[in-house]
């Protein structure tokens, strides 16, 4: 008697593909039974597909007809999935993926040397290309700053967890001014000059 095995197939969002139905399919498991139990991504779209074997014969893949939309868990304290940080002396270049459950995002970018906040409103649209970027300027060099992209979904806005960045010297250059002027008894010479930013020594 051969025996009968049941393949699950699936295919997810990627906006290299407008339609799921140009994805092509992922095997995510075979199965004797008539159920499945798969682990999926948090609010990602999936097609769900199932193919039946029968000793070595297998059929074609039938799509279920709608796609599924997983559900964020709003008590997991939400990071931006694979989320890139380029700094330079004066600005941040955040990029992240995005999920499309998410309807946008509260960008909030703080100093941890003074009470001064950046905060943006980054909304998200359907013709995002499954990518958020975001730039951030007039930053202070030399810098650290603590860094928080609050989600918001239909249910509303979720916590972030906080994330820190540091921006990067300028380049070097010389003191604005130098003042050379002998002491008060005149056998030994006094030099002073003006602070340059982020310097850490001088020579």
């Amino acid at each position: 008697v051969a025996e009968m095995h049941y393949i699950m197939m699936a295919t997810t969002q990627d906006y290299q593909h407008d339609n799921l139905d140009t994805r092509p399919w992922e095997l995510i498991g075979v199965t004797s039974k008539t159920y499945f139990h798969h682990s999926s991504l948090a609010c990602t779209e999936y097609r769900f597909g199932l193919a039946v074997t029968v000793g070595e014969e297998e059929s074609e893949i039938v799509a279920l007809e709608e796609t599924v939309m997983t559900n964020i868990d709003s008590d997991v304290i939400f990071t931006p999935p694979n989320i890139k940080i380029n700094v330079s002396s004066y600005a941040a270049h955040l990029s992240w993926d995005h999920r499309k459950c998410i309807t946008g995002y509260r960008i909030r970018l703080c100093s941890l040397a003074s009470v001064q906040c950046y905060e943006a409103q980054e909304v998200t649209s359907d013709d995002d290309r499954g990518h958020v970027t975001h730039t951030i300027s007039d930053l202070e060099p030399c810098s650290e700053y603590s860094l928080n992209i609050h989600p918001s979904t239909a249910e509303g806005e979720l916590d972030s967890q906080s994330l820190s960045l540091v921006t990067r010297p300028p380049p070097p250059r010389p003191p604005a001014s130098v003042e050379v002027g002998l002491n008060s008894r005149g056998d030994k010479v006094d030099i002073t000059w003006s602070k340059v930013q982020c310097a850490t020594g001088y020579r």
